[in-house]
């Protein structure tokens, strides 16, 4: 499958799961529990993002998603994508949605209770950084490339985690 393939994939799983919440907030969710369960239980990942988010989610599709977030973090031709709203719309919104998608990542991260170590806190603190983003920006070319730069910083720093995680020591 190719890669706009999966990411229209994943993409349309996160609109099924989700019930009423924004798709950018539960795929950054559900990245961050898949991340933070190192065993890879997809089952038991959509039943803790459901006690996140209490009856917003269905779990059928919900595990599904788990499953595709595991396997395109795992690929190692660095694939994985941010469900986020499209280039059309407004910077404003676009900045907003990231820094629910980064809040929601560390929120799931961190409820799944994952092994740590120095180079997973730098990276969880980089993300809630970026997760009080200042959605109020002006929309010119500088603030656009800025914003670009800041969800590739993203993606790849969620990469990342996933792979230093897999590192980390566990007790």
């Amino acid at each position: 499958m190719s890669s706009d393939a999966e990411a229209r994939d994943v993409a349309d799983l996160v609109v099924l799961a989700s019930i009423s919440l924004p798709e950018w907030e539960l795929h950054g969710l559900a990245t961050g529990v898949v991340i933070g369960l190192v065993e890879g239980d997809d089952e038991r990942a959509s039943q803790l993002i459901d006690t996140l988010r209490p009856e917003l989610c269905q779990l059928d599709p919900l595990t599904k998603l788990c499953q595709k977030l595991r396997t395109s973090l795992a690929q190692s031709d660095l694939t994985f994508e941010l469900v986020l709203p499209d280039d059309d719309e407004s910077l404003m919104n676009r900045a907003e949605a990231l820094g629910i998608w980064v809040g929601a990542l560390v929120e799931g991260f961190e409820k799944a209770t994952p092994p740590r170590n120095d180079d997973i806190d730098e990276i969880l603190a980089d993300f809630v950084k970026i997760a009080e983003i200042d959605s109020n920006v002006q929309n010119t070319p500088d603030m656009e490339l800025s914003l670009m730069e800041i969800i590739e910083f993203v993606r790849i720093a969620t990469i990342s985690l996933s792979d230093e995680i897999k590192r980390a020591p566990t007790e």
